[in-house]
């Protein structure tokens, strides 16, 4: 496999060009589709990460690169994101996982170098973004997803405020299934597309040391956030050894079938476009 080390990558002419997707590959599932989403949004190219390369075969595509790195351990993930933070100063990330597919405000006509153009001209270096599970009742018995027939919940999602434009938000099967899920992914919002510069460091739980990267807007108004739209939680609540015995299916009254565009998220709050319009 034509995968890099970390120091081979950021040696090579690839790291000049940007924005960057990093996509951490848990495992081989959706990996391939989650790359093609990024790459779709005007990504210029995604670094693939961890033991799910292996979807892309012996030879990836040219606009994907695949490094021989560890993502299951927090603090091997964070060491990982921190090198390649190091590596990109002055350029955009995004940090996902596989199974994850990003939407913004109106990305149907607006690519990701839109958002950024606009994030910095309000002074912003990292955009929230939210988690929201995908599901169907095929994955209780399959296991895997099918992005053809794929729901998620309109209602159910709350947040804690904790001051200084600090939020946690809770929701989705995380809250649904609470005994089910693991309490490492429990919240579903986080900063996921930011700018790296010196002095950025990301923390094991996917947050910044800087708190000022970790707010949810500006002082003055709220800003552009993003939604990753996930069969990750999903699959991590699927693989609880008493779920499948106690629950038959993932529907409830306020399941929606996903769209997949941007409008859905934004009518029911899942992701706001701030001042732009």
């Amino acid at each position: 496999m034509s995968e890099k080390s970390i120091e081979q990558y950021l040696r090579s002419s690839a790291i000049k060009r940007g924005p960057v997707a990093i996509l951490l590959c848990e495992d081989e599932i959706l990996a391939v589709e989650s790359s093609q989403r990024l790459i779709k949004q005007g990504f210029s190219h995604v670094v693939a990460a961890g033991r799910g390369i292996t979807a892309f075969g012996d030879n990836p595509p040219e606009n994907v690169i695949t490094l021989s790195a560890a993502v299951h351990d927090p603090a091997a993930r964070a060491a990982l994101l921190n090198r390649l933070i190091e590596g990109h100063a002055g350029q955009w990330l995004m940090v996902s996982f596989n199974g994850d597919f990003m939407f913004h405000p109106f990305c149907e006509t607006r690519g990701v170098k839109d958002l950024i153009e606009f994030l910095w001209s309000e002074r912003r270096a990292s955009a929230m973004a939210y988690s929201i599970d995908l599901y169907s009742d095929d994955m209780i018995g399959a296991g895997v997803p099918n992005p053809d027939d794929s729901w998620f919940d309109r209602r159910g999602w709350y947040g804690f405020d904790r001051g200084n434009g600090l939020i946690d938000v809770y929701g989705g099967l995380g809250w649904r299934y609470e005994e089910y899920a693991p309490l490492s992914v429990s919240r579903i919002n986080r900063p996921a597309l930011f700018r790296a510069s010196a002095g950025v460091r990301i923390r094991d739980d996917l947050w910044f040391e800087d708190d000022s990267l970790n707010t949810v807007a500006c002082p003055w108004h709220n800003n552009p956030s993003i939604a990753l739209m996930s069969f990750r939680r999903t699959r991590l609540v699927l693989e609880h050894p008493n779920f499948r015995s106690a629950i038959s299916s993932l529907q409830w009254p306020n399941s929606e079938r996903f769209e997949w565009r941007s409008g859905q998220l934004i009518s029911h709050g899942l992701i706001e476009a701030g001042q732009w319009i």
